[in-house]
């Protein structure tokens, strides 16, 4: 940590534009460079390190500002940072060369093999007058190692927590269940509706085409309409719909089959009837059509089922077996943006056998992905033979950490460091690693190798803002396995002696520099465009700039989420935005109406907090109920 970090910003003529040098100075921010950079501006980035061993690391990258946002990148520059190579020889030891005398101080050896206990590293002795090192490593044989299994099918013996606000609480229906999935029936309409496709299927039918009448031409393209005739559970029915030839004068057909219906999707199925002209349809009254509707399937949507047998854990809200909320995680008996922390903690697991070792599970999760939903799995030492204030140094091929009995740190963060703005919709707005869909079950494989040797504990922690938009159906994790195997990921912690320089969850409960205040807001739609679907829907009309009204607002800034509410039109619009990393520079946000929850309307943007501690940035947003797509600036200025 107090090693000196060197970091040069140069323009692309090579030209020092900055240098930044401070011990422990690990990550780069915002604002170390947003007064040297201009927008739509690339700088380059070089990080020189002097290692304790006496040998210099660097790394190289760049800087961009890409409308008013800044990010970074940097690689390792691999040449200067050196390897070892060995042999066996025929005696069965093993011969390291090129290694050179300046790293002997900080080399350290370890050893193991199947069957046998793994030696810990220890530093290297000391080298004698020819300057070679020889040390003789004994290995001990020990007993199979046992695998850990949970299949969560039996009794849970692992401990269930939750916490609002840093407070213990007992009285919730929300938190981890052992639960038989299908079982937990989903009755919220908002997420039934979102989950059409577990719940409906499609009918399709043939159809006739009736009489062909012409609508409009120009010089190219002509549109005609018609009717197509079709039976449906002996019922004779009818479904309007529009064609298009797109190109007259070839006189090959039609090249759109257009229906307006909300009920009914009218298709042409090239595979039953081929066309003459390529993927132009050859329409005249009495050709045959598809048809296709849904129709609700006589299920019921419940959770995802377990990925095997009938039972998993589970985090959300399961009460009475008609609560609308079950299937959620979200609990409206507590107080709206709480933050809540669910944790469940395994029993003991014993390693001490272990030379390695593997852990493995299959999980899946549905969150809203820009609304604070943040899962992970921690791990914590837990050998008997330490106390609580006990700090162990374990040292591995993956480097040098250091942990306390009993102090959880975090393995892995199962949905992204960084996610998409949520439209605050159920599926398919924001769900499972970022997809527009249903989640499936996935397997995840984490390298648990630094702890062979010692006993731990697992901790599945899901924390999130109690907020009515958590209409998704959580996170769910089954089949835990612990082998002694190799591992073919890396083992990392999400700490910084690993890279990790910022825990985004943190935020949830720090305030840092918090800009909570009133602002005066302005906002000017400078691109409009009305699709009309119906008439005209390859011919959308672009509307001039507008200037809309300036009003003030109360922004309330809470960890890394901003938010407040403002009225375009008369109307109520929720603006919901994080920042992108603590230094509270930049941040991006969603929008959308406070009544549908972003049914109707909904978008997102950017913004840049700017030196005189105002925000401007841009947006785009989508009114469904008008078919209309926006374009804009937004400003927010202090009011003093």
């Amino acid at each position: 940590a107090n090693v000196n970090y060197v970091w040069t910003i140069y323009d692309l003529n090579y030209k020092v534009m900055k240098n930044l040098s401070k011990p422990g100075k690990n990550c780069i921010f915002s604002d170390d460079v947003k007064d040297i950079i201009k927008t739509d501006e690339i700088l380059l980035m070089e990080l020189t390190v002097a290692n304790p061993a006496g040998y210099t690391e660097k790394a190289f990258g760049y800087v961009m500002d890409f409308e008013n946002a800044i990010s970074f990148d940097l690689y390792p520059d691999l040449n200067s940072i050196p390897y070892f190579a060995c042999w066996t020889l025929a005696d069965g030891s093993y011969e390291f060369y090129g290694v050179q005398k300046i790293f002997f101080p900080v080399l350290k050896i370890s050893a193991y093999a199947d069957g046998y206990k793994k030696i810990p590293f220890s530093p290297l002795k000391q080298p004698d007058s020819n300057n070679l090192i020889t040390q003789d490593i004994a290995l001990e044989p020990k007993p199979a190692a046992q695998a850990y299994t949970e299949d969560f099918e039996n009794t849970l013996n692992w401990q269930n927590e939750l916490y609002v606000n840093g407070e213990k609480f007992q009285s919730s229906s929300l938190g981890w269940h052992q639960v038989n999935p299908e079982s937990v029936v989903i009755k919220n309409q908002k997420m039934k509706d979102a989950l059409k496709t577990l719940t409906y299927e499609w009918i399709d039918l043939e159809g006739t085409l009736g009489e062909i009448y012409l609508l409009e031409c120009d010089n190219d393209w002509c549109t005609y309409t018609s009717t197509v005739y079709f039976e449906s559970n002996g019922k004779q029915l009818t479904v309007d719909v529009e064609m298009w030839d797109l190109d007259k004068s070839a006189n090959n057909g039609y090249e759109v089959l257009y229906s307006s219906s909300e009920d009914y999707d009218v298709w042409y199925d090239y595979s039953k009837y081929p066309s003459s002209n390529g993927f132009s349809m050859d329409l005249k009254k009495g050709s045959k059509v598809m048809v296709s509707y849904m129709k609700s399937k006589d299920i019921t949507p419940t959770l995802p089922p377990s990925a095997s047998g009938n039972k998993n854990i589970w985090f959300g809200y399961l009460a009475s077996s008609d609560n609308e909320l079950n299937g959620t995680y979200y609990d409206s008996g507590l107080q709206e943006n709480k933050k809540v922390e669910g944790y469940l903690i395994s029993p003991l697991i014993d390693l001490t056998n272990f030379s390695q070792a593997r852990l493995m599970l299959d999980t899946w999760f549905e969150v809203d992905m820009g609304n604070y939903a943040f899962m992970y799995i921690d791990v914590a030492l837990a050998d008997e033979e330490f106390s609580t204030s006990d700090e162990l140094e374990l040292v591995s091929i993956y480097g040098t950490f250091k942990m306390k009995k009993g102090s959880f740190k975090p393995l892995e963060q199962f949905n992204p460091m960084t996610s998409p703005i949520s439209y605050n919709q159920p599926i398919p707005f924001g769900s499972y690693l970022e997809e527009m869909g249903i989640p499936t079950w996935f397997k995840q494989e984490i390298n648990l190798d630094p702890f062979a040797g010692h006993k731990i504990k697992l901790r599945f922690r899901f924390i999130t803002l109690n907020k009515p938009n958590n209409i998704f159906r959580g996170w769910a994790v089954d089949n835990i396995k612990i082998e002694e195997k190799q591992s073919f990921v890396s083992f990392k912690l999400l700490t910084e002696e690993f890279g990790y320089y910022y825990n985004p969850e943190s935020a949830l409960a720090e305030e840092g520099k918090n800009i909570s205040g009133t602002y005066s807001l302005s906002y000017q739609v400078f691109y409009a465009t009305y699709y009309d679907f119906l008439n005209d829907p390859l011919n959308p009309n672009t509307w001039n700039s507008i200037d809309l009204d300036t009003e003030q607002v109360n922004l309330v800034h809470s960890g890394l989420n901003v938010q407040f509410e403002f009225h375009p039109l008369g109307s109520n619009i929720v603006f919901d935005g994080t920042f992108d990393d603590q230094s509270y520079s930049s941040l991006s946000f969603g929008i959308y109406d406070k009544e549908t929850y972003g049914f109707d309307f909904a978008g997102s943007g950017t913004m840049d907090v700017l030196t005189d501690g105002s925000l401007s940035g841009s947006f785009t947003g989508f009114d469904k109920v008008n078919s209309l797509v926006y374009s804009g600036k937004i400003k927010l200025v202090p009011v003093k």
